[in-house]
């Protein structure tokens, strides 16, 4: 990939909405168009689900891949939609911690500890915000394709430790730590003292509101002339956006300094040679790096150039 001259890219526009029950959270999600919508609460049957295309009821993120798989396999059911509204983000994450608890449970009493005392290590916090990381990333190339995101999710307090006393600074999302910097608006969702739906601009990429003003009744139609604009530009395909699991992939490759690769390459030499096609094996390997001792090989496109050459020996 090269530098190139600004193109202006069609994109969704990605919104967070939280707030304590009953604060019109919900009805905000729903009032964006042409609605995949994931009712992860199953509270949205007493509301007007006219604009939902179709819904998934899943409680996990496995079974939620599995219903965007089949969802993306069905092209004009796909383009059909312009909006994921996913209702609720903290049922995920609180079905995942759960989920990690069970996990930590059968640890301690795999290693004769009291299971009910054990708590999660920072390797499965890790894995936590790991398969939630891959997960939206995936969200993410939906956006990129010109769709819009629409996440809800519940508040919970926010503390600090002040010389030792827990001391309330006040409310976040109710999901994993800093998810507010993956989205371009954040609204906090509150009712007046009449009851009146109202939302407190907390985070406005797109320009429309000031940080901290509040709106009434928040919808789809107070942020669709800059959703608009944003859908001005070259619509990408799926083949040109670049997965987070190839992303990663060529980071490893990297990172680990292609022993990933030695590796590979090392178990299909053997393999070959247990084949009994060795002078097959040294011809190719010696057309491909120049060399027949594939193991002293230090460069990464050599690795890679002796790998194909080991792997096209039939």
């Amino acid at each position: 990939m090269a530098f190139v001259k600004p193109d202006k890219k069609k994109e969704g526009t990605k919104f967070l909405f939280y707030g304590y029950a009953g604060s019109g959270k919900t009805p905000t999600g729903l009032s964006f168009p042409n609605i995949a919508l994931v009712d992860s609460d199953s509270g949205t049957n007493f509301y007007d689900l006219d604009n939902v295309v179709v819904n998934s009821s899943t409680l996990s993120f496995k079974e939620l891949n599995d219903d965007l798989d089949e969802l993306e396999m069905d092209d004009e059911l796909f383009e059909s939609i312009e909006t994921f509204t996913v209702d609720s983000l903290t049922r995920f994450h609180n079905n995942m911690i759960h989920a990690m608890n069970k996990i930590a449970e059968k640890r301690a009493v795999k290693n004769s500890r009291d299971a009910e005392g054990e708590g999660l290590s920072f390797k499965e916090y890790g894995k936590m915000k790991t398969y939630y990381g891959e997960f939206f990333a995936r969200m993410l190339n939906f956006a990129k394709q010109g769709k819009h995101l629409v996440f809800i999710a519940e508040q919970k307090d926010q503390n600090e430790n002040s010389g030792g006393e827990i001391k309330k600074i006040g409310v976040m999302p109710d999901g994993q730590k800093k998810i507010e910097h993956d989205f371009d608006v954040v609204v906090r969702t509150f009712n007046d003292e009449n009851g009146k739906p109202k939302g407190l601009v907390e985070k406005d990429r797109t320009g429309t509101y000031k940080i901290g003003e509040t709106v009434d009744k928040p919808n789809y139609q107070l942020w669709k002339p800059a959703m608009d604009k944003a859908l001005k530009g070259k619509q990408r395909k799926k083949e040109e956006i670049k997965s987070l699991k190839d992303v990663v992939k060529d980071e490893i490759e990297v990172l680990d300094d292609g022993e990933s690769l030695k590796e590979e390459l090392r178990k299909a030499a053997d393999a070959v040679i247990k084949s009994g096609k060795t002078d097959e094996l040294k011809a190719n390997l010696e057309g491909a790096v120049g060399t027949i001792k594939y193991k002293t090989l230090t460069e990464l496109e050599d690795i890679k150039k002796a790998l194909e050459a080991v792997k096209s020996i039939k």
